[in-house]
């Protein structure tokens, strides 16, 4: 009894041991004014600082038989830390222009909530990836929005995940394509992520949308995720 009550032990101290290396083997993830990694300490971008995004195709809510397109769609966020386990950060402001609901090309506007900004959804910034060949992963909690339709009442469409949240990966400006989701000399943060909404024409389905993101002014300086 007594052999198999230190095997036990001995077996939980290794468990413990495994579960503390684990734990203290995250690495931080860093926002890099050049594409080295790691990045050199002059090079790491001094937190508080903003980046810019701005999508370069129409971005889009596909709910149901609707599809809701905004033919231009920005953001700012506000970069809080740098490196970190993660990089956290919030959304300051998150515009769409040019929107129309199909089929029957109806104009819409879509406006962020709360509006009017700050916005404050938080937002994280990790490495490594969760999508094979993207160099991080960029998560925004609180995603949503108010549509208006011509002659329809207004509709709420959030994020479906659990804190509100959509996701998706981070390319680096050297990127090759494929896997980065559009030509682009700078990085890209792209989402495909689930939203919910009511009432019509909004409902369950999908905002996606691929951003260019770079230091401002838009397009300013790039910058790498490592």
């Amino acid at each position: 009894m007594r052999t198999i009550h230190r095997a036990a032990a001995a077996l939980a101290a290794v468990i413990a041991l495994t579960a503390t290396g684990g734990a203290g083997s995250a690495s931080a993830a860093t926002l890099c004014n050049a594409p080295l990694n790691p990045c050199p300490a002059a090079n790491v971008i001094p937190a508080p600082f903003v980046i810019q995004a701005a999508a370069p195709a129409p971005v889009t809510f596909t709910m149901g038989g609707f599809t809701v397109t905004c033919a231009t769609s920005a953001f700012s966020d506000r970069i809080l830390n740098n490196p970190g386990v993660p990089i956290n950060d919030l959304i300051q402001n998150w515009t769409f222009g040019g929107c129309t609901l199909n089929p029957g090309g109806v104009p819409c506007t879509v406006v962020a909530i709360p509006n009017p900004p700050p916005l404050n959804w938080p937002t994280r910034i990790t490495t490594p990836s969760t999508t094979p060949g993207a160099d991080g992963d960029f998560a925004v909690d609180g995603f949503g929005v108010t549509i208006t339709c011509q002659g329809m009442p207004p509709c709420t469409v959030v994020g479906a995940g659990p804190a509100q949240n959509i996701t998706g990966p981070w390319y680096n400006p050297t990127t090759a394509t494929p896997p980065k989701p559009i030509v682009s000399p700078h990085a890209v943060t792209s989402f495909a992520s689930g939203v919910v909404g009511g009432p019509a024409p909004c409902g369950a389905g999908t905002f996606t949308g691929n951003y260019e993101v770079t230091l401002p002014p838009f397009p300013g300086a790039d910058l790498w995720l490592v």
